[in-house]
């Protein structure tokens, strides 16, 4: 083995001379495969998921509702034949792009179709179980890691934050994430031969993760290398904004510098935007030609089997033909009816008259498309107050006020005897250390415990207390929340707090439960209700949005889209987003027009905006 491993290594090319040959080919095929995925791809995978819904009687999902969409009959279903459409996609990709490398490794000259139409013939690799490994390799593991390497299908996955976010407040809860990304980096970094295995070899993908064992034994120093590498580039896509945002502003040089970065990378000039664009589609594929040239190097020779080129080549032109004939009716159709306008003497008479009034009608179309509501002046909002004292306490609605927030917003649950208590959990185990519930104990209990969070103490107070307290001083935004195990009506019982207290001009509300916001919108309609969402499945357009009858959408910030924004604005309903705590974030946010910034840190978030 080692003797053919130094033999190889006598008149395998260098990585360079590798790079530079096959370098324009796997430019040229990433560049046309992302653009097709984004035109094609993408609106045929939104086609058949809401094809899936109607076949439920559900147009768009949210938040629980998503998890039992996906456990019916048709979403099992759906999400099977769904898996595997996406597979091929991914497997497609990642064939073409380890062909190119391998032919100009072995130092063969072919040109793209061929390296496209030998790719097809290895899609029977996808029949074993082992594509299952494989789904989750491409779907979870490496677009959650982010270490350069992903498909152009599902490139990047981001945990959400109020998952993560919740988690690390306590110390084992951020043990448990870092185990979590740690292990998912892990994999990344240990599993990456297995891809080039998978394609180049005859073997599954269970077979190319047995393989891969052998590679890393071998090539050792280079994986350590690579996993350098993945850390890097890890770090300076997800950690250097905050690292950034943490530590240079207490250096005014560097302070100013970061300045400059934030308004190019909100305000990218199309030169920048270019250059973003080109490096977007390059590093990619040159990080994996590395990989492919590493493994080429140390695995046993490789031999691509091309027999079955004629039956692909078959099946080809009988879809080229069959396009020619949808093509050619198409065609004659268009033709027929154009003849049958010019028949009409009203187009004869008004034909000129009748292309102005389309062209208008075209330009009105895009201006709605790209307009919205009038553009408000945005809200900064404290999450449960802020974190200069235990959430959801007087000390932390303290620190949203020293900062400047509009709003803060808290969290109402009904203790046992019907009082609404500002207080998230619904079990007292995180905060107070007690293994209770709050449907369990009065009001007086609750407010005799004492909560603990990172160095800080508080008490629970009662929503009355709050409203108080708050008076004059900052807004509320107030969420229902629910246990289950309510003895009263909970929205009646917190409106009658909230109108005993003459507090209408002072609050707003949110809800995660839809049928709290019928409740709003038919027994209190002058105040103002949201949608607290952290997912979606379906197309949310500006229709959907207005059948949702609500005066604005708080959405957790890993959904936040620029075109779901534009769709609320034409449906003239606001968007809040939360817990956005990355002062980057918060500007673009603000510059794509939404509204409500929700955060534990209001004071950065006031910075960050002005």
């Amino acid at each position: 083995m080692n003797k053919q491993l130094s033999e190889r290594e006598k008149e395998k090319p260098t990585l360079r001379d590798l790079i530079k040959k096959c370098l324009p080919q796997l430019f040229i095929f990433e560049f046309v495969y992302k653009l097709l995925v984004v035109l094609v791809g993408i609106p045929m995978i939104q086609a058949f998921i809401e094809l899936m819904l109607e076949l439920n009687d559900k147009e768009i999902v949210f938040n629980e509702g998503i998890l039992y969409f996906f456990t019916s009959w048709s979403g099992i279903i759906g999400s099977i034949l769904l898996f595997g459409v996406v597979s091929v996609g991914i497997y497609f990709e990642l064939s073409v792009v380890t062909l190119l490398v391998y032919y100009a490794w072995i130092g063969k000259n072919t040109d793209l179709e061929h390296v496209m139409k030998v790719s097809l013939t290895k899609l029977r690799q996808l029949k074993h179980i082992g594509t299952l490994g494989f789904g989750l390799y491409m779907l979870v593991i490496l677009p959650i890691a982010r270490v350069g390497i992903a498909s152009s299908i599902f490139p990047h996955f981001v945990v959400p934050n109020f998952i993560t976010g919740e988690l690390q407040k306590t110390a084992m809860g951020n043990a448990a994430v870092l185990i979590f990304y740690g292990l998912i980096f892990c994999l990344a970094w240990l599993l990456i031969f297995s891809l080039p295995s998978f394609v180049l070899e005859k073997r599954n993908f269970f077979g190319a993760v047995k393989a891969n064992g052998s590679i890393i034994r071998h090539q050792w120093k280079a994986l350590a290398g690579i996993g350098i590498l993945f850390l890097l580039i890890h770090f300076i896509g997800v950690y250097l904004p905050e690292v950034a945002q943490d530590y240079l502003f207490t250096i005014p040089v560097l302070d100013t510098v970061w300045d400059i970065f934030q308004f190019v990378a909100i305000n990218p000039t199309t030169i920048f935007q270019l250059l973003l664009l080109l490096l977007k589609v390059l590093y990619p594929i040159v990080l994996y030609a590395w990989i492919v040239y590493i493994y080429l190097g140390t695995a046993p020779l490789v031999y691509i089997e091309e027999g079955r080129l004629p039956e692909v080549d078959e099946q080809l032109q009988k879809t080229y033909d069959h396009s020619i004939k949808v093509y050619g009716w198409l065609k004659r159709k268009l033709i027929s009816l154009r003849a049958w306008l010019n028949q009409k003497v009203f187009y004869q008479k008004h034909h000129k008259k009748i292309k102005v009034i389309t062209g208008i009608i075209v330009v009105w179309l895009f201006i709605n498309s790209i307009g919205g509501a009038p553009q408000e002046e945005p809200i900064i909002i404290g999450h449960r107050g802020s974190l200069t004292g235990v959430e959801n306490t007087f000390e932390a609605i303290d620190g949203a006020i020293d900062a400047k927030a509009d709003y803060v917003e808290i969290d109402i649950l009904l203790s046992k005897d019907s009082i609404p208590m500002v207080i998230h959990d619904e079990n007292l185990t995180r905060l107070a250390g007690v293994n209770k519930n709050v449907y369990d104990l009065t009001a007086k209990e609750l407010q005799s415990l004492t909560l603990s969070q990172n160095e800080y103490e508080g008490k629970i107070a009662t929503l009355d207390e709050v409203i108080k307290y708050t008076d004059k001083k900052i807004k509320l935004l107030i969420e229902y929340k629910s246990h289950g195990h309510e003895k009263v009506d909970l929205v009646s019982r917190v409106m009658e707090v909230v109108e005993e207290n003459q507090a209408k001009k002072s609050c707003i509300f949110q809800a995660m439960d839809f049928s709290y916001i019928k409740k709003m919108k038919k027994d209190y309609p002058d105040y103002l209700i949201g949608y607290t969402t952290y997912g979606s499945i379906g197309v949310l357009n500006t229709d959907k949005i207005i059948d949702l009858e609500v005066d604005f959408l708080s959405v957790e910030e890993s959904m936040v889209t620029k075109k779901m924004i534009q769709e609320c604005g034409r449906g003239w309903v606001s968007v809040y987003v939360w817990t956005v705590n990355d002062p980057l974030a918060v500007s673009n946010y603000v510059n794509d027009g939404v509204i409500g910034i929700i955060t534990d840190l209001p004071k950065e978030a006031r910075k960050a905006i002005e």
